[in-house]
């Protein structure tokens, strides 16, 4: 298993109200997800990356070639701000063709799930 999942079960009328339920994100679902991307064009013009921010958190960083990014955009709707250290963020670029997902530091799971559902 690639890393603990605090999945977030939203009460519908408060997603403020939220209890955690542990399950594990495998590594293979992420693998998964690149290697369907990866055609021979997409990994020398598209692109992720991860890497530890300073407030401490995670930020992904996913470059689009010139032809997928819906998903990119049904992504940017996920906009979840519980606290200063809960939250996940996205935000599709169209110039750049990229996606930029900012989350706290016990957040990366949650993130990643966002490419692979």
């Amino acid at each position: 298993m690639f890393m603990s999942l605090a999945r977030k079960m939203c009460d519908q009328q408060n997603p403020m109200n939220y209890q955690s339920e542990g399950v594990a994100m495998d590594i293979s679902e992420l693998e998964n997800w690149l290697k369907k991307r990866c055609d021979g064009d997409w990994e020398h013009q598209g692109g992720i990356s991860i890497e530890s921010t300073d407030n401490p958190g995670w930020y992904i960083q996913i470059d689009f070639d010139d032809l997928d990014p819906p998903e990119a955009i049904a992504i940017e709707k996920y906009n979840v701000y519980r606290t200063d250290t809960d939250f996940v963020t996205a935000k599709y670029d169209e110039a750049n063709r990229s996606l930029g997902i900012a989350c706290g530091i016990s957040n990366l799971s949650e993130a990643l799930m966002l490419l692979t559902r």
